[in-house]
């Protein structure tokens, strides 16, 4: 029997220890502020010389029209308990690869990822970054950034979410952090920027986040339903053999 109940003391630590993973989903929204294409004037050299071209509207994806004060709204799923690498000469940045799932994004109508850009899910074009008192223009800052990127034959692309605390008071480790209130950063941008293959000329689209919210999904994964199962078993046993003791 007491062999029995400390089965039923360890399945029980296995579920609580295995449970605890977290699905975090991250919506937000803005409008655009600054559209700009690089039109890239050295296309047979492995490097770009760039013409920069200041525009308020662009059909230059697929003759879709995207202008200035157009709205963007989007979210993804982030995985709580994912492994990171530090990056950076001060060790300041960590960096979670392949971190973002159930991606979407609305961007002045458009709908992405499309079939004109599939999602990438390599671990460089799929990641999330902490930064946690690092020092940038003579002031220490936290920041939070996604980066969630497209590919096809045509077409690559890609998009980030940043968030920027210029006090350094929002992160005290490179943990991803269970709650978010968008009040305690001073900043929330968007970027966005279509390259066409080809020609190698670019659009890049800038935008402020006006709304931001922060959802906590809980997640039971396969191995902690499995030890849920041998813990119910197992508490039944105790209980029939406890009744067959009296």
């Amino acid at each position: 029997m007491l062999n029995i109940a400390a089965l039923a003391l360890i399945l029980l630590l296995l579920i609580t220890h295995d449970a605890r993973a977290e699905l975090l989903r991250m919506s937000y929204a803005g409008a655009i502020n600054n559209m700009f294409i690089g039109d890239c004037t050295t296309p047979e050299q492995s490097d770009c010389n760039f013409d920069i071209i200041n525009v308020n509207s662009s059909d230059f994806f697929e003759g879709n029209l995207i202008s200035i004060d157009d709205t963007f709204s989007g979210s993804f799923i982030i995985d709580s308990n994912s492994d990171f690498v530090l990056a950076g000469d001060d060790l300041r940045q960590a960096i979670f690869r392949n971190l973002l799932s159930d991606f979407s994004l609305q961007l002045a109508g458009l709908n992405i990822p499309r079939n004109e850009l599939p999602p990438v899910s390599n671990s460089f074009g799929n990641s999330v970054s902490i930064v946690d008192d690092r020092m940038s223009v003579g002031r220490t800052i936290d920041l939070f950034q996604s980066s969630q990127q497209f590919s096809s034959d045509k077409w690559f692309a890609g998009t980030n979410v940043t968030l920027i605390d210029n006090s350094a008071s929002v992160y005290d480790s490179f943990s991803i952090p269970n709650t978010v209130e968008f009040t305690d950063y001073d900043a929330g941008l968007f970027g966005f920027f279509f390259l066409e293959r080809a020609s190698r000329d670019q659009l890049q689209i800038r935008g402020d986040i006006t709304t931001l919210s922060y959802e906590r999904i809980m997640q039971v994964n396969s191995p902690a339903m499995i030890y849920l199962i041998l813990f119910i078993t197992t508490i039944l046993i105790c209980l029939k053999r406890g009744r067959e003791d009296v």
